[in-house]
């Protein structure tokens, strides 16, 4: 884990990172999403997702972009695995995708799984 992406000079975490981001619904599906700011976008996916899952959430990994070109960025994503597709950003949880995502990802964070669990209102992590 390479936490340091998320982190300022000052050592302070970033407020704004813009990307595409892979998250793990309950193990069984990957959400396959684009935010310009990913500590808001993971913030909200937390409250919302508190509402409707008793199935904790967690991120595998997010690769940067410039923020004009993260929706271009999201939509080549979802073009790579649309054989996985399910509905939407939502994807079958499949080798090809995770492979990818250790292989591609600049970051896999327990910063933003703590965020998540913390919203899910569950102190488990998986």
């Amino acid at each position: 884990m390479r936490s340091e992406f998320l982190r300022d000079e000052n050592g302070n975490l970033r407020k704004s990172i813009s990307c595409v981001y892979f998250l793990v619904y309950s193990g069984e599906r990957i959400k396959i999403g684009c935010s310009a700011n990913l500590m808001q976008r993971v913030y909200e996916l937390g409250q919302s997702m508190r509402l409707v899952s008793f199935y904790p959430i967690q991120m595998i990994g997010y690769i940067e972009f410039n923020e004009d070109l993260i929706y271009k960025a999201e939509k080549r994503m979802h073009h790579k695995f649309a054989r996985l597709k399910i509905k939407g950003d939502y994807f079958h949880h499949h080798p090809t995708i995770t492979e990818f995502v250790e292989n591609n990802c600049e970051v896999r964070c327990d910063v933003f799984n703590d965020l998540l669990q913390t919203r899910n209102g569950s102190g488990h992590r998986g």
